[in-house]
């Protein structure tokens, strides 16, 4: 699949589950920004989305890109398997 045809899958998606539209990128952001808010250790979020340098993965992604009104708690720890 190619980047068009993937952006444009994302798109529908979105525009499906009533969401704002999200890149690639901004999904990215928003999943790390999430297991940091979570309290997922900089090293596992490094690890987990190929970063080398935990330093790189702490200064590019501390910022949390979402309202913590839309974060829903119980359903991060059951994820990460805390319940």
């Amino acid at each position: 699949m190619g980047g068009d045809r993937f952006r444009t899958a994302i798109t529908r998606a979105c525009t499906a589950a009533g969401v704002p539209t999200f890149s690639s990128h901004d999904l990215r952001h928003r999943r790390i920004s999430l297991s940091h808010l979570g309290g997922m250790p900089w090293a596992t979020i490094g690890a987990n989305v190929g970063q080398r340098s935990l330093s790189v993965t702490a200064d590019a992604y501390s910022h949390v890109l979402t309202d913590e009104a839309e974060v829903d708690y119980a359903a991060l720890v059951r994820s990460a398997g805390g319940g």
